[in-house]
């Protein structure tokens, strides 16, 4: 065994507080994304379109495309779950990549070519397109309300 020098609040019931190099490693973190925000803003002031904002023009190329997906896919949820969920339920965990890679294959072969060739960004907009205003808030409605009843039963 080890000798630990470090504190943890459950083993001593003491608080454990920032450093100054912590504030300094967060704020130099907080100041670069907000410093890249800021520039972008700036260089794009004059960019107003709906497409532009949301698909950047339609002029990236498939690797930040592919970044963007995968950190709007895995949030902090799944990486603070993860490692408990492995702890609790062993490799049997590993068994939801089984069912990622079928979201994935079907997403991509199903629904983004037919997003893409249309031109749109979501499925509300594809509702629209194809049944009109009224189904569209219809539709928008149940998801709203279907979720806020599945969020009643997790909580």
């Amino acid at each position: 065994m080890w000798n630990r020098t470090y504190l943890y609040n459950f083993e001593t019931g003491k608080s454990v507080y920032f450093h100054t190099y912590d504030y300094v490693v967060f704020g130099i973190t907080l100041g670069l994304s907000a410093s890249i925000g800021l520039f972008y803003a700036i260089k794009d002031r004059k960019k107003k379109s709906e497409n532009e904002f949301l698909l950047a023009g339609r002029n990236m190329s498939v690797f930040p495309v592919a970044l963007s997906l995968m950190s709007s896919f895995i949030s902090a949820v799944t990486l603070l779950g993860t490692p408990a969920e492995m702890y609790r339920y062993n490799t049997m965990y590993w068994f939801i990549v089984f069912g990622f890679l079928i979201s994935v294959i079907l997403s991509n072969t199903i629904f983004i070519p037919v997003f893409y060739n249309l031109g749109i960004t979501s499925v509300f907009e594809y509702v629209h397109l194809r049944f009109g205003t009224l189904v569209r808030i219809i539709c928008c409605i149940l998801y709203m309300i279907m979720m806020v009843i599945i969020a009643c039963f997790l909580i």
